[in-house]
């Protein structure tokens, strides 16, 4: 049971961490940091539906367990590709929602392969942490519902962000205003903004 409460815990974090968020998004228009706020939105979009994925396919299996000779710990193992599809779609959704209400014009299909890409890193790097040893069961937990979702988001920002230009690949939709404004005043301004 503690494993269930822990979840129950940790989702209502993060509702209540993509409510505040979101919240604020009209402040980040204004203060140009769009990419910071797409990957944090994004954060909570693919820990959100990550954990959605994971209820909902263990749920499934769960109901027709008798029907396909799966016991609970094989619904836990079809939990498990739950989250992993739900994760980089919350953080897509998260990262282009969020992109969008800043007037950001980003590539929503780099976006969603930038979360899987992300996601890929993430999982390796939770694989390095869990074969290191040592380890509870708590912070692999822990590191599977943020180190995850935190990396998908940040590979969907630089995908929806990776706008591309007659010149080949520009950055004026990867910084946020202020650093391309600090790269121009250093002299970088013959690059492709």
């Amino acid at each position: 049971m503690k494993g269930h409460r822990a979840i129950g815990v940790a989702s209502v974090l993060c509702v209540f961490f993509i409510v505040s968020v979101v919240g604020s998004v009209a402040e980040a228009r204004d203060e140009g940091i769009a990419f910071t706020t797409e990957v944090v939105v994004g954060t909570g979009g693919g820990a959100l539906l990550g954990l959605a994925g994971f209820w909902g396919a263990t749920w499934v299996c769960l109901s027709t367990a008798a029907d396909a000779g799966l016991g609970a710990l094989g619904c836990v193992i079809v939990g498990v590709y739950g989250y992993l599809l739900g994760v980089p779609l919350g953080a897509t959704l998260g990262v282009s929602i969020s992109g969008m209400e800043l007037g950001v014009e980003g590539d929503p299909v780099l976006a969603a392969l930038g979360a899987i890409l992300g996601e890929a890193l993430g999982i390796g790097v939770l694989s390095v942490i869990y074969r290191g040893g040592g380890v509870t069961d708590e912070v692999t937990v822990a590191a599977a519902l943020g180190l995850v979702p935190f990396l998908s988001a940040v590979g969907a920002a630089m995908g929806y962000n990776a706008g591309l230009s007659p010149d080949g690949i520009g950055l004026s939709n990867t910084f946020t205003t202020e650093a391309r404004d600090r790269l121009v005043g250093l002299g970088l301004s013959g690059l492709a903004f």
